[in-house]
């Protein structure tokens, strides 16, 4: 809960938009499993409920509770990988904090290789961080899974990398890409506005 003394600062609506958006709906994921396995000492239903009350907290720009509450969700099952992916983004946007995001991310993909979200947004810390090429090596993986629904995310944002790295001809043409696979990619004309 809120604690009325502590003051708030209110963010804008774009940026609670972009940490839902990042974070892929990945609530809608997790399963109503069994209560308690034994043998290696995981909760999945506390796992779940706090791993939901971390996504809640998201959703209202209630960035400290939700860092909180994916850490308690993990303390329920350290193999949870929503949840990681969850604190990478937290680290990443809201505080800042580059290289504990990285491991955030990297212990995600560790945890299930094929997670393309979270291998997008380890793309996306390099492409703030200037590392422009792993940048385009985390989109270019993710591009590799045929199941990723939101593949123009990924294409999107390796055009913009290759406009950092100084190959603007490449970025429009994967920009366009982008677009053309998501007509209402608002992000991609805007970058294609500011390239040309």
């Amino acid at each position: 809960m809120h604690d009325p003394t502590t003051p708030q600062t209110a963010k804008p609506s774009w940026h609670r938009a972009r940490l839902w958006a990042s974070l892929g709906w990945v609530a809608l994921g997790l399963s109503l499993g069994g209560a308690t396995c034994r043998e290696t000492k995981i909760d999945k239903t506390q796992n779940e409920a706090h791993y939901n009350l971390a996504v809640d907290a998201m959703q209202r720009g209630d960035v400290r509770v939700a860092a909180k509450e994916f850490e308690t969700a993990l303390s329920f099952n350290p193999e949870d990988e929503k949840s990681e992916l969850g604190l990478g983004i937290l680290h990443h946007i809201s505080f800042r904090k580059l290289e504990e995001s990285e491991k955030h991310y990297k212990k995600a993909l560790l945890l299930k290789p094929r997670f393309s979200e979270a291998q997008v947004n380890l793309g996306n810390l390099y492409l703030d961080s200037g590392r422009y090429d792993e940048a385009i090596t985390c989109y270019e993986q993710a591009l590799g899974d045929l199941y990723y629904q939101k593949a123009y995310l990924a294409v999107g944002n390796e055009g913009w990398a290759f406009y950092k790295k100084g190959q603007p001809e490449k970025a429009v043409g994967l920009i366009q890409e982008a677009i053309r696979a998501n007509p209402e990619f608002c992000q991609g004309y805007r970058n294609l506005g500011l390239i040309h």
